[in-house]
């Protein structure tokens, strides 16, 4: 069996030109961790530069109690949301939706799992699953 991952991060994002933040608030009955309209101003967190929105983006970032557990990230950010599925098909219609995971690695042989139950609800949802894998550092 292979070690687990250092950390992991999971975040829901939805994009689109024509997204309006408020508008998914409401469809969904959450408000976001971050969202912006197309051609509204982002300011980089590392470097404070700002520039123009290219797309409109609703994103929910799941708080981080239990860094190794993505299914639990994710199952904390999908129960925020409202579950009807024709929302989701809605939505899917007009926007990019994934599920965003961030993989931290220690080493470069390391393991993670989603359940086939989280899978099962992102895939009802019509939502993409995407990846960021992080080598260690040497």
């Amino acid at each position: 069996m292979l070690p687990p991952i250092k950390r992991s991060t999971a975040c829901l994002h939805i994009l689109g030109d024509e997204l309006v933040p408020e508008k998914i608030s409401e469809l969904l009955g959450c408000m976001p961790t971050y969202s912006v309209a197309k051609g509204g101003v982002v300011v980089a967190q590392d470097t404070g530069r700002r520039h123009l929105a290219r797309t409109g983006r609703w994103s929910l970032k799941a708080p981080d109690p239990d860094p190794r557990n993505l299914d639990k990230q994710i199952d904390e950010i999908l129960g925020q949301l409202k579950g009807d599925v024709d929302i989701w098909q809605a939505l899917g219609s007009r926007y990019d939706i994934s599920m965003f995971c961030g993989i931290f690695m220690i080493d470069s042989h390391e393991s993670v799992n989603i359940s086939p139950s989280c899978l099962a609800e992102l895939g009802k949802r019509g939502m993409k699953l995407t990846f960021d894998i992080y080598g260690p550092e040497k």
